[in-house]
């Protein structure tokens, strides 16, 4: 790949970067816009060199790594990618663009995945415990299945989906195959029924969240990934409106088709149309993306835009010792641990929320109504979070941003991988718990629920400060790397590791969120 002659020159006889100089075609309006096209510039030809010098087997490289240095176009295209990266207009265009892909997906995803796993909690109150013959720790039990499907699949779902690196379809696939299992739902007549359904609801969910937050680092720079996992998750607390809503409507039917079954068959349905959605739609990664969406020059240009993240795209190449390597990382531990600690309330409250508003006095029909307020509160905390999390670098201040520290602190595709799979398997362990901590014999106070969710919420701050530390002493350390290298050194080396599929821990030049 080379950035030709054809409009953009680069004039490096001076020798210091203060005299070099960029000539384009017509002279820059201004100083700013003349220190950001030589900045462009002068990073496509360091890549182009570090591409060139990069003598690894593709296999072992990032995706984006064949795709740039292989292009049979590499000149023409890349002046292409130059000039929207040169323009700012058309640099927020792009990013527009990828937004309208990406973002409706990603939030047609989690809504469903969100609404779907906790149906129970909603039909538990509109009849289905009596139809299928629940009692004692039935209910809880069956809320807990699909945490054990969860937890089962994760591993080996992610693994998978690494191998065939077609995030898009694998994803769509799933979100329908998990729709036919909630429709089916609506046929269910017994405690052994619902038990199998449940654990294959989250066989096939468990495959979210980590591809979720693989699409992030693969789109996004690091200081946009804050919010953007704010997008998607806000869905968690729209279901809690939209699902109480829907709920509260079916829970009005008469007919012989109980309301229960009609809110699991509309439900389902709606999950196999929305997921085909995803399936056609979404792309696969920046380099697999339909040609008919993105043109190659902003192929190229969306993969230049990330390239200091250092972290790359993808690679289909399991590698064993970042796997290792995950296992040996404290951060990664001290995210498992902050996770399952957040998760032992979640699996209580998402399964047991309507059921406790019972308790307080209200009828089945209005509790279903009054899931909705928390909702609302819960959209206008999710988004003022994401946002500050990217203005303040932050991602320590909520459950969710733990899904952007995964995208915004890791490197290495089989490493990214891995920790995505923990990640999650801290998830359905906490979930888990959270599920049995909701005694029968404890109702309707359920007191030792109570107590494990404002212990484990206490517990959970005292992790996170641990985890920022951590991090803070990595920066200091990959800084004083840097600085004793010489900039000649220093730049090709950069280069070469934004594209190479090395772990965040073998690259001085990776730059850790709070």
């Amino acid at each position: 790949m080379s950035t030709g002659n054809a409009e953009l020159v680069l004039n490096t006889t001076a020798p210091d970067a203060e005299k070099t100089d960029l000539v384009a075609s017509s002279s820059p309006s201004t100083d700013i816009e003349k220190q950001r096209q030589h900045s462009v510039a002068e990073g496509i030809e360091n890549l182009d060199q570090a591409l060139q010098a990069l003598d690894i087997d593709a296999k072992e490289a990032d995706e984006a790594f064949a795709f740039l240095k292989n292009h049979p176009n590499a000149d023409s295209v890349t002046q292409d990618a130059v000039a929207i990266l040169n323009d700012p207009k058309l640099t927020k265009k792009l990013l527009r663009k990828i937004d309208w892909v990406i973002i409706p997906c990603m939030m047609a995803t989690y809504f469903l995945q969100f609404l779907d796993k906790t149906t129970v909690s909603y039909t538990s109150i509109m009849g289905m415990r009596t139809d299928t013959h629940l009692h004692g720790q039935g209910y809880s039990n069956i809320s807990m299945m699909f945490y054990v499907g969860f937890l089962a699949a994760e591993f080996p779902t992610q693994y998978f989906a690494q191998r065939i690196s077609r995030l898009g379809k694998y994803l769509g696939a799933n979100v329908m195959l998990w729709g036919v299992v909630l429709s089916t739902m609506a046929a269910s007549n017994s405690y052994a029924a619902l038990m199998v359904q449940r654990t294959l609801l989250g066989i096939f969910e468990a495959c979210v969240a980590p591809i979720l937050v693989l699409i992030i680092a693969m789109w996004y720079q690091k200081r946009e990934q804050g919010r953007r996992v704010s997008f998607f998750y806000v869905c968690n607390s729209l279901t809690q409106i939209i699902g109480g809503l829907i709920a509260y409507g079916a829970s009005f039917t008469q007919s012989g088709f109980a309301s229960w079954r009609i809110f699991f068959l509309v439900i389902g349905l709606l999950t196999i149309v929305l997921g085909g959605f995803v399936f056609t739609v979404l792309p696969d990664s920046p380099v697999k993306a339909p040609s008919s969406r993105f043109s190659d020059a902003e192929k190229i240009a969306a993969l230049i835009r990330v390239k200091d993240n250092q972290s790359g795209t993808q690679n289909a190449k399991i590698k064993m010792d970042q796997v290792v390597k995950s296992f040996k990382d404290l951060r990664v531990w001290l995210v498992a641990l902050s996770v399952m600690l957040t998760s032992i309330p979640n699996g209580g409250i998402s399964n047991f929320s309507s059921i406790l508003l019972t308790t307080f006095g209200y009828s089945s029909r209005e509790a279903l109504i009054l899931n909705t307020p928390s909702g609302v509160f819960g959209v206008f905390f999710v988004l003022l979070t994401g946002y500050l999390s990217d203005r303040w670098n932050d991602r320590s201040m909520a459950f969710m941003l733990l899904l952007a520290w995964n995208a915004s602190n890791l490197a290495g595709h089989s490493k990214k991988v891995t920790v995505n799979a923990l990640t999650l398997v801290a998830f359905c362990t906490g979930n888990i718990v959270g599920t049995q901590t909701f005694q029968d014999s404890e109702a309707p106070g359920y007191k030792s629920g109570k107590i494990s969710i404002m212990s484990t919420l206490c517990a959970q701050i005292l992790v996170c400060v641990a985890l920022r530390v951590c991090n803070e002493r990595l920066n200091r350390q990959n800084r004083q790397k840097v600085e004793e290298m010489g900039e000649e050194e220093r730049e090709t080396l950069r280069e070469k590791l934004a594209y190479a599929d090395v772990t965040d821990r073998e690259n001085p030049f990776f730059v850790y969120t709070r």
